[in-house]
């Protein structure tokens, strides 16, 4: 048996620990991975404000369900961050 590393994508909570979104055979893509999905995260539009009209809250509603449905670690969205850690993958070959 052949021992080797994987890398897992984990998407971060403050509080719930963490979910693995995607494996990759080498860091460097999962490095990339990860800061495709902090760096969508950073564009992501706040509501607007409670006093805001219909039409805006309207709007923002569709472009909120876009990012989620967009989003790179569907369906692990709105986390803290996103980050990699090595794992050992044992292979027969």
């Amino acid at each position: 048996m052949r021992e080797r590393e994987i890398f897992l994508v984990m998407a971060n909570t403050g509080y719930e620990g963490s979910d693995p979104v995607r494996s990759f055979a080498a860091r460097e893509d999962a490095d990339a991975f990860a800061a495709k999905c902090n760096a969508y995260d950073a564009s992501y539009k706040r509501a607007p404000d409670m006093d805001a009209s219909d039409a805006e809250w309207e709007q923002w509603q569709k472009e909120d369900r876009s990012w989620e449905l967009e989003h790179p670690a569907q369906p692990f969205i709105r986390r803290f961050n996103y980050d990699v850690m090595p794992l050992r993958f044992t292979s027969r070959r």
